[in-house]
């Protein structure tokens, strides 16, 4: 099985995380700072990194030791 499945997933991450952090900075800079909507941010954060480490994992010539799926390159 090839890893470039991880390498689509990482993007759709970061496409998520992107989404959540631009929705909470919207609501920051247009109607002021709410304190329950910080959790939102730090999701769009975690999602970004999980994101690019995916993309990173995808990409990855040879092997991934932790999971032993070999590369299609």
């Amino acid at each position: 099985m090839c890893q470039q499945w991880l390498s689509v997933a990482g993007h759709l991450l970061v496409l998520a995380g992107f989404l959540f952090i631009a929705s909470e900075l919207r609501h920051v800079f247009g109607r002021g700072r709410k304190k329950g909507r910080l959790h939102i941010y730090k999701i769009g954060v975690v999602l970004v990194v999980v994101g690019l480490l995916g993309q990173t994992a995808g990409g990855w010539v040879g092997r991934i030791p932790i999971d032993g799926i070999k590369s299609c390159y």
